[in-house]
């Protein structure tokens, strides 16, 4: 928005640097950063994480933070992965925080190191970010077509506006959606089918019939983390 009302005239913004962040690194075809690209003698740098997990060099890479914080790929099992091979999940350690110190936090996103050193010539290792092990749900749109929602705002509009935390959202077929609560948040389900449909009002979804199941959400057999949401539609 500040890129766009420089660009109308009625700002006179002169930043050095853009600091974007998010689960995903904002490519050069997105309209919010090729709006801040435009602006007079601005770098757009991408940052993972708050505080800062990674930073985005000249080169794109994402350099880990390194004497910060830990990051640790893995698999489903909850074991290590090898530089160049995609993760199911990573995990965060950083103790700098002394009162809520992270350890072996499971972020939920797909990660990969690069094998090689970069250009820019920083020793910080690399990172690739592929997206959240949760799934992109595929929604009737409200005037055709489809509308993709994204895990990490459906878990936010969750969190926030239902209050609800141990959640399982699992698409089966065309615009409905069945809705497993913990034991402990059973009685949030109106709050949850209210908090959902207004927020599909907001991304212009069509007719979706949101259903409340008994049962429990369904956690890997393997690792014993839960997606907390999932698309089983065909791709």
């Amino acid at each position: 928005m500040l890129a766009e009302e420089q660009e109308a005239g009625r700002l006179r913004l002169r930043p050095r640097e853009i600091w974007t962040g998010g689960r995903g690194p904002v490519g050069t075809d997105s309209p919010a950063r090729a709006a801040c690209i435009r602006l007079p003698r601005a770098q757009c740098l991408w940052l993972l994480g708050v505080p800062a997990i990674a930073w985005e060099c000249p080169h794109r890479r994402l350099h880990v933070n390194a004497d910060w914080v830990v990051l640790e790929p893995i698999d489903r099992a909850g074991r290590p992965v090898e530089p160049g091979v995609r993760s199911h999940s990573v995990l965060l350690t950083n103790l700098a925080n002394r009162i809520q110190p992270l350890i072996r936090y499971d972020l939920g996103d797909a990660v990969s190191l690069h094998p090689d050193a970069c250009a820019c010539g920083s020793h910080f290792p690399s990172v690739a970010v592929e997206g959240r092990c949760d799934d992109t749900l595929r929604l009737p749109g409200l005037r055709g077509g489809e509308v993709s929602v994204v895990p990490l705002a459906l878990e936010t509009v969750l969190e926030e506006g239902a209050g609800a935390h141990e959640f399982q959202v699992v698409q089966r077929s065309d615009g409905v959606l069945a809705v497993h609560l913990g034991a402990l948040e059973r009685g949030r389900g109106s709050r949850v089918r209210v908090a959902l449909r207004n927020y599909f009002d907001t991304c212009e979804v069509g007719p979706v019939q949101i259903r409340m199941s008994r049962s429990a959400p369904i956690r890997d057999a393997a690792s014993g983390k839960l997606r907390r949401v999932v698309c089983q539609l065909p791709r």
